[in-house]
């Protein structure tokens, strides 16, 4: 019997021991057994548990077979603006990685990428399995927003746009709209609020990528700006990916990318140093032109 306990339950070895008829009652065996099979139970119940949180953040989510079928889309509707020109969602991800930006108001471009399988499920793990996407509840945190209200006096704003966010998979589909979700950080304490709000810093971060060619146009981008970083700023370190801060269209066929370097103080703030990097992109055969602005001094 110590052979099997040592194996499975070191923790509750005393209550597995043979007991000794001289000196164990009926009454006191049958305590240790159940005692014993309780812990059993919570063994069993950890197993379940651990189990649920798997399936909730999935390493790999199983998506519908239709390749254009949309997975996540993207959109900034209503608010003051220009009228808009196209139905289309500013963001829409297929099932087969296509990225697709549409000129919503007639006056830019059109943009169109591809992320690959690991790219869109890592951006599904992020949404989903890290932000809690599905288990966002509109109604519950409107109800937490005006409690935060009742108790500080918090800006409001008029004529935003409402952001809308759908997401799906072959199990699930997901849809979640919010007026003017850059006011989260005015509730910082709304768990909920701030993870749509980390959901949307990220999608736009891929449209940022998309304009410039993705993830390896942006890495292209990178290797120029440090090239000519070192020519103009010797001392400066190199920018990294982080700092790749956005990117907008530009006219008809143009394209702006930016990489930002603020410096911070011995208390933690910003200090009012800075490097900024400006890329201006004309066309496919055209090189793009670094220009630098900063204050190091």
């Amino acid at each position: 019997m110590r052979w099997f306990e040592s194996l499975f339950m070191p923790t509750v070895s005393l209550m597995l021991r043979e007991p000794d008829p001289m000196f164990q009652s009926r009454k006191s065996l049958h305590k240790g057994w159940f005692i014993s099979i309780n812990r059993w139970g919570l063994f069993f119940l950890s197993l379940v548990l651990s189990n649920q949180i798997g399936m909730a953040q999935e390493s790999t989510y199983t998506l519908p077979k239709d390749p254009k079928a949309e997975i996540i889309v993207y959109d900034e509707q209503a608010g003051f603006g220009l009228p808009r020109r196209n139905p289309g969602a500013v963001l829409t991800i297929l099932r087969d990685g296509t990225v697709t930006m549409p000129d919503i108001y007639g006056r830019g471009q059109s943009f169109k990428g591809r992320l690959d399988e690991q790219e869109l499920q890592d951006l599904l793990r992020f949404v989903i399995g890290e932000k809690k996407f599905f288990d966002f509840d509109a109604e519950k945190v409107k109800a937490e927003m005006k409690a935060a209200e009742s108790k500080r006096q918090i800006p409001q704003i008029a004529d935003a746009p409402v952001q809308v966010f759908e997401v799906q998979t072959a199990k699930r589909q997901h849809r979640v709209s919010h007026y003017a979700l850059g006011m989260a950080t005015e509730y910082r304490e709304i768990e909920s609020l701030q993870q749509l709000h980390a959901i949307q810093k990220r999608l736009r971060r891929v449209m940022n990528e998309t304009r410039v060619g993705g993830n390896s146009g942006v890495q292209n981008l990178l290797e120029l700006v440090n090239r000519e970083l070192k020519t103009e700023i010797p001392d400066a370190k190199p920018f990294t990916l982080d700092e790749f801060t956005g990117s907008s269209a530009r006219g008809k066929d143009g394209v702006n990318a930016n990489f930002f370097r603020r410096f911070m103080g011995d208390d933690g703030r910003p200090n009012g140093k800075f490097i900024a990097a400006l890329v201006e992109i004309s066309g496919a055969d055209s090189k793009p032109k670094v220009m630098f602005r900063s204050k190091l001094k």
